[in-house]
Order: C-alpha cells, then sequence, then structure tokens
C-alpha cells in the first residue's frame, strides 16, 4: 500500500511539473532602466535570438521571451545576463554561460549610441541578429548565423565566418570606415543621393547583382576571385568587403529577396 501511495505522489508530481512548464511557455520577463547616459554599449554571448531597436528617449528595455525563458538563469537580472555600466558611460549586457536557448532577446537601446556585438563563448549559436534604427557605429563579430541590418547611417563593420548579411543604409556615412567580411550572401541597400566607393575582394567566384546606378562596373553575373571597385555617384569613401563565396547584390533598392 505504501509502494503504491509513493508511486501515486510521484506521477501527481511529474503532472504538476508537466502542467508548470507548460503555463511558463511563451513566458515574458521585463528588465528597464530608466534616464541613462549611454555612449556605447556592447553586447556579448546572448544566448538566443537578438532583436536590437534604436529609440529617441535615454531608457534600456530588455524582454526576454520564448519557450525557454523559465531555463535561464545568472546575473542578477536572473535572464542569463548581466547589464554593468563603467564611469565612462559604457555599458556591457554579458551573456551566462554557453548554452544555446530558445529564447529571444529584444532589446531597445538609445539610438544614438554606438553598438558592438560578439557571440562571445556561444560558438554554435545560430539564431539570428537584427538591428533596426540604431545610428551610431556598428561593430559585430559572430562565428555563425544571419545577421541583418536596417536603417544603418554610422560606420558599420561587419564579420561573420558563416551566415548570410542583409545591411540597408539609411544613408551612408562618410566618417569612419566601413568594412564588411561575411562567407555567406550578401546584400546592400544604399540611398540613391549616399557617395562611396565599393572595394570587393573576392576569394572565390561570387554571384553578382548590381544596380545600374553605379558607375561603369563593367562586370558579368559572376566574378572570379580577384579585385573589384563599383562607385556610387563618384564617392571615394570607401566600403571595404570581403567576399567569400555564395551571392552579392549592391542596389539602391532593397533586395531583401531570398
Amino acid at each position: 500500500m505504501k509502494r503504491i501511495l509513493f508511486m501515486l505522489l510521484i506521477c501527481m508530481g511529474y503532472q504538476v511539473s508537466a502542467q508548470r512548464q507548460k503555463e511558463i511557455t511563451d513566458f515574458v520577463q521585463k528588465w528597464r532602466i530608466e534616464n541613462v547616459s549611454m555612449r556605447s554599449i556592447s553586447i556579448s554571448g546572448l544566448p538566443g535570438t537578438i532583436e536590437i531597436t534604436g529609440n529617441k528617449t535615454q531608457t534600456i528595455d530588455i524582454e526576454v521571451v520564448g519557450e525557454e525563458v523559465y531555463l535561464l538563469q545568472g546575473g542578477a537580472t536572473g535572464l542569463g545576463f548581466m547589464l554593468s555600466k563603467d564611469k565612462n558611460e559604457h555599458y556591457r549586457i554579458q551573456g551566462m554561460g554557453n548554452q544555446t536557448m530558445d529564447v529571444t532577446y529584444q532589446i531597445s537601446l538609445p539610438d544614438d549610441a554606438e553598438l558592438s556585438i560578439d557571440f562571445g563563448g556561444q560558438n554554435n549559436n545560430s539564431a539570428p541578429w537584427k538591428i533596426q534604427g540604431m545610428k551610431g557605429e556598428i561593430r559585430l563579430l559572430r562565428m555563425k548565423g544571419d545577421i541583418e541590418v536596417e536603417g544603418a547611417i554610422g560606420p558599420v563593420s561587419v564579420v561573420n565566418y558563416n551566415g548570410d548579411l542583409k545591411l540597408n543604409y539609411e544613408r551612408f556615412s562618410q566618417i569612419g570606415p566601413h568594412s564588411i567580411s561575411s562567407l555567406g550572401d550578401i546584400s546592400i541597400h544604399f540611398d540613391p543621393r549616399d557617395e562611396l566607393r565599393v572595394e570587393l575582394n573576392a576569394h572565390a567566384e561570387i554571384k553578382l547583382e548590381i544596380g545600374d546606378e553605379f558607375e561603369d562596373p563593367d562586370v558579368g553575373p559572376r566574378l572570379t576571385k580577384g579585385r573589384y571597385e563599383f562607385s556610387l555617384n563618384q564617392g571615394s569613401n570607401p566600403l571595404k568587403l570581403q567576399a567569400y563565396k555564395g551571392r552579392l547584390i549592391l542596389n539602391t533598392k532593397i533586395a531583401w529577396e531570398e
């Protein structure tokens, strides 16, 4: 009899645990800091999808959503990251651990801050990174996974060892370096008024789609290994581009088709 009661208690425990897990599926946690004076922020090693949105207010808003939010732990937030600031108003979000989770970090930041994101210890995390509306300098480094940047104005530097890049400039900054290195497809959209020069180093055969607005491209749809230059509005400010395989799109129309 005792054995039967013991087994019933175990079964009830499993049922409660399963019900609790069902209740916290798509769980949402929020973290907010107001009246920040942010010059720059670096984000490293977050264990899921990253979605960054620039805002016009001096606030940091972080929402963490997804089926595995309840598994996150570490840091003062308990949401898989630590948040810190130094005396120079540089903020840092540091992910905890190296296990990838089915979560999304939705982060809203002052849009004029310099933004830096790297993969940290998340070598196998291929969840997408999406950045929208950030007007300051953007620096991105990741081991694998796709990257989308929408509405960039400041200098952009990207190194992506295994993944596609979609980059839409609101305006191409004439200040600071612009450099792109990606081992996947690359799609870059410029404003028709932008003045720039693309300095391309193709490390293998590349399929090229380039708009007629670029002066004297004089190339076919496939580029062999070598160096090429394409200018827009006779610009001289360089975008240094390293392409290793796949497709390269350069134009002044959004060409983000799959």
